[in-house]
């Protein structure tokens, strides 16, 4: 199955605090397994995520390959669809449990 990286970053600066310590600044990303359900966002990067800047989609599909690429199938959040297939590359995933 194809992974798409995670669009969340892991930042903490140092006042934030858990159980009373100081946290140092963390930064990375982390690769899942694309599933159904998933909620993701085009990265700002890209033109089309510029255009959608803030707006969430849910991963209505499982990935397929697509004139050499990883696709998804993505809807509104309100169940309407939004492309049929889309590049995933492309996408930022916001929000991993399902």
């Amino acid at each position: 199955m194809p992974k798409a990286q995670s669009g969340g970053k892991l930042c903490y600066t140092q006042n934030d605090k858990l159980n009373g310590e100081n946290m140092e600044k963390i930064e990375g990303s982390v690769q899942v397994k694309v599933t159904t359900g998933m909620k993701v966002r085009i990265n700002p990067e890209e033109v089309e995520g510029k255009k959608h800047k803030g707006k969430e989609f849910v991963i209505a599909s499982l990935p397929w390959a697509l004139c050499g690429t990883e696709v998804v199938e993505l809807d509104n959040l309100d169940g309407s669809r939004f492309s049929p297939a889309y590049d995933l590359s492309m996408l930022e995933i916001t929000d991993a449990s399902v």
